[in-house]
This record gives C-alpha cells, structure tokens and sequence, in this order.
C-alpha cells in the first residue's frame, strides 16, 4: 500500500542526539518490480513537497508512472532524456563518495566528464551517445595529447554511463560501448626514469631536512599521497621486523597493505619520532613539491630533464626506483609485484622497472659453459641409475603347483542327506579343532563374500592347518566303485605370516 509520510531526523547538538518530525514529505510504495522503496517527494524544479495535498498528488504520478513502465508503456531512456546532465552528474558524484572513493579520483573523474560534456555541447542526458562523445576525443587527438590521455577521458565517460545504465536508471545501453580505446603501445609520451644508487647518495646529501623523506619513498615505493598521510600508528618499530601498516583510507587503491622496512630505514625513522607524539600525528608533514625536489636535484647534480632516450626524473620516480633497485638485485617478480602493490605484474615489470639498472651482461654469465665439457672416457662404465652399483642377483623362479579338483554332481550335494552329513562334519571338526581356529573375527559368510571365487552356500567348514604333504596324500582318484566317496577338496589360505591354512569343503572318505 502507498502513503505520504514525514520521517523522523536526528540531529546532534551540543554532543545530544535530538530527534524531531521532518516538514517534508516521503513516500512508501512498489517500484516496477514489486520491491517496496521509500524516496523522498519532489517537485519538478528539484524542491522538496512540504504541503501533504501536494505531496499526494505527487504519489499518484509516481504510482502511475510506475504501473505504465511496468506494462512496458513507459520507456526508462525517454522519460529521463530531458535529465540535465548536471543533475545527473550530481547523482553521479553522490554515489562514487558513497563507494568512498579516493577525493581525487572522484575529482578527475566528474572534470573530465564536464570537459566532454562542454565540448560537445552536451546539455541533456539525451544528448550522451557515441557520435558526441567522439566529437570532443577528436578534439583531444587533435591537440596531440598522449593516447593514455585519450583513454583516461573515455574511461571516465564510460563510467558515467555504466552508473546511468545500473543503478541509475537511466539509460538503457551504455553508448561508450561504440567508442573505442587507443592503442598506447608504442606512443608514450612520460616516461620516468630510476636513480642510480650514486645519484640518490648525492641526493639526500644536498636534500638536508628532506633527506629522510626521499630515502622512505626510494626503500618503501610509498606514492607522495601515500607519504602525506602515513601517521606513527602506521609504523611499526618495536616489532622483531619493523614495517608499515597502511589503512585502507590512505591507499590509491583503498586497500590495506603491510610494507617491511629496511633495519637502517626503521632506525632512522625510531630517532624521528618525538616522545611526546600522538599516534595521528603525520610522520611528514610537509611534502616537497615539484619545484623543490628539482631544485635539490640541481644541488645534487642530478639531471631531473628527460635524457636521450626520453625518460624525466620526478618525485614519482622515487617509486619507479624502489621497483627497479628490487629487479636489480635478484628479487622474484612475484615478490617484486607484491611489494610494488600492484594488482598486474606487466605493471610492475614494464613501467616501474628501469632496464638499464638490470646488469644482463651479469645474468648472461651464470648460463652453464655447455662447449667445455668433457665426454666421459671409453673405459670408464657408466653408472647404473638409481643403484648402488652392485652386482645383480638371479633369484629362483618359483612355479605354483596346481592340485586337481574333481567336481561331482550338484543334484546329489543338494539334497538334504548330504547337506545333514556337511554340517556334521564341520560341527565335528570345528569341536576337534578348536584350538587352531583363524584369529579373524569374520563369520563363515563373511569369509565367502570376500572370496573371489565363492564356494556352495550350503558349505561353511572352518580353517585346518594341515601339512602340504598330508593335504597330497590324502587326496585320492575315484575308482568308479559306488562306495568311493569323493575325496576332500582343500582350499589354500596364506595369510601374512607365511603359515599355511587350508578349509575342508567335502566330508573325508571313510
């Protein structure tokens, strides 16, 4: 059921929570799915409804509004072209700062979207299509700006348009889908260079006061951002093994990490920290700017200019540094990636790792000098692999011996005499044989279920341990006389321990 409401805000003064009735008007009903949504009521110019005859009337739009887009009447992409871009992109701005995106990023992202926006002469939401958009990318091409520079303004476009599409509602399609990336390979224009560990010596020999600073960013990788909101509840000095434990707030990427620090790099860092500190207290507060770090370059003798093959020196660079020095000296890419914080390894391995510190001449060397090696003389045998070059035994080859069974007819081992007669004997040998019964557990139906080659159901004898030379002589031909009974059958049992047990199937001859 719908209705208009006014809901109740809290307000805090004066440390008290205060609760009192808001003057505007909400409103409870089903949205086209059927699922219950509560929004504030607002008039077309964007005021919120006060007057409860207005905020009804109001409702009843909404609610017809929302039965006609759920028949399908109502398309989501008409009603909301006549948006001004400006309202939307203040919705779009609400949610990137709920997702608590970084200030920056949510700054970049909305200036670059006015920037196309303005350009094209986009004013509606209707006007947002791939043709506008291009318009103002032209624009940025033809000014020769970098390719990453052309992908940066259409993924922030593209952005805008996925958040339109889901959960804003409204457009139907993402247009950015028809506008594609550029090809950066090849055609980058910023490309920052590493120090060597005599430029950086010299370096925070002319640095003074800011020496510590530069040394943190070259042994911990630690963006500028990253360096000005790092607080000495972060560092962790009186561990066995001193390291940084960054919040997920003061990350680009808003996720916690833990950095280990250099023995030398936690010492210095130990005599910092004033004794009367706070915990939230800024291990830097200032952070050198642009200007300065090139001036203390220029001290140091270090060209920040881009060389000859392109690549600048910047406070960035401390960064690429810290990458690079780690590829240097041996360290696992994996490792390299993981410490660098970054989610690619190309990233690691292709931007921030300066090739002309790896020595490959060095590496070379360590390949194995296939063409001195010596074939082993003729006289010498080889080894037998996997032994320890003994002689080899010949072991008697044992053939098992085969007894002959003598099957009768089934018809007479089925009638009730004979069976009488197999559970007498086996009562009777069981009784005599008591003391050299199998230590199993297993019942006789048991025993037959785990043979492989099961005997009648209406035979059960126990175990017999008997000599092999006994089992042969007691073992007889028939010679067709109708007094011969047929001789006992013995099944061979060997257990583990190398003994001989056999079981009687058929009653002895008397």
């Amino acid at each position: 059921m719908a209705f208009v409401f006014t809901p109740t805000v809290t307000r805090v003064r004066s440390g008290r929570k205060i609760k009192r009735r808001s003057r505007f008007y909400w409103a409870s009903l089903s949205d086209a799915a059927g699922e219950p949504v509560r929004k504030a009521l607002k008039l077309p110019n964007g005021q919120p409804v006060s007057d409860r005859e207005t905020a009804e009337q109001v409702l009843r739009q909404l609610i017809r509004r929302t039965e006609r887009r759920a028949v399908g009447l109502i398309d989501r992409a008409v009603e909301s072209a006549g948006l001004p871009l400006r309202v939307a992109l203040a919705r779009f701005a609400r949610y990137m700062r709920q997702r608590k995106l970084s200030y920056v990023h949510v700054r970049k992202t909305l200036t670059r979207v006015k920037w196309i926006a303005d350009t094209a002469g986009i004013i509606r939401l209707a006007d947002v299509n791939a043709p506008n958009v291009s318009k103002s990318l032209a624009v940025l091409a033809g000014r020769n700006r970098a390719p990453k520079t052309y992908n940066d303004y259409r993924a922030a476009m593209f952005g805008f348009c996925r958040w339109a599409v889901s959960p804003g509602e409204l457009l139907d399609r993402n247009p950015m889908t028809d506008v594609t990336r550029r090809d950066i390979d090849g055609d980058i224009r910023k490309v920052r260079r590493a120090l060597t560990p005599q430029e950086a010596g010299r370096l925070l020999a002319a640095a003074g006061p800011r020496a510590l600073w530069y040394e943190t960013a070259m042994l911990t990788g630690l963006r500028c951002g990253e360096m000005a909101r790092l607080e000495w509840r972060d560092v962790d000095l009186v561990a066995s093994r001193p390291g940084l434990t960054l919040r997920a707030e003061a990350t680009k990427a808003r996720r916690a990490d833990i950095i280990p620090l250099k023995a030398s790099l936690a010492t210095k860092l130990r005599e910092l920290r004033p004794a009367n500190t706070k915990p939230t207290d800024r291990v830097f507060p200032r952070t050198p700017k642009r200007e300065t770090f090139r001036a203390d370059c220029d001290r140091a003798g270090v060209s920040w200019k881009a060389d000859d093959r392109g690549r600048t020196l910047d406070r960035h660079s401390l960064r690429t540094t810290f990458v690079s020095w780690l590829g240097a000296a041996g360290v696992d890419p994996q490792a390299a990636r993981q410490l660098a914080r970054h989610t690619d390894i190309r990233l690691t391995m292709q931007t921030y790792t300066d090739p002309r510190l790896i020595n490959t001449a060095a590496a070379v060397e360590h390949l194995p000098d296939v063409g001195s090696a010596r074939p082993l003389p003729d006289a010498e045998p080889s080894r037998k692999l996997g032994t320890n070059d003994a002689e080899a035994v010949v072991l008697p080859v044992v053939l098992p011996v085969a007894f002959p069974v003598v099957l009768h007819d089934r018809e007479r081992l089925r009638t009730d005499a004979q069976r009488d007669n197999a559970n007498e004997a086996q009562v009777s040998v069981s009784a005599k044989n008591s003391s050299v019964r199998h230590a199993s557990a297993r019942t006789p139906q048991e025993w037959r279920r785990g043979e492989s080659n099961p005997r009648p159901e209406a035979f059960q004898p126990g175990p017999l341990r008997v000599c092999p030379a006994d089992l042969i002589s007691a073992h007889r031909r028939p010679t067709g006389r109708s007094s011969d009974r047929p001789a006992p059958l013995h099944l061979i049992r060997t257990p583990r321990d190398g003994s001989v047990r056999t079981s009687l199937l058929f009653r002895p001859s008397a």
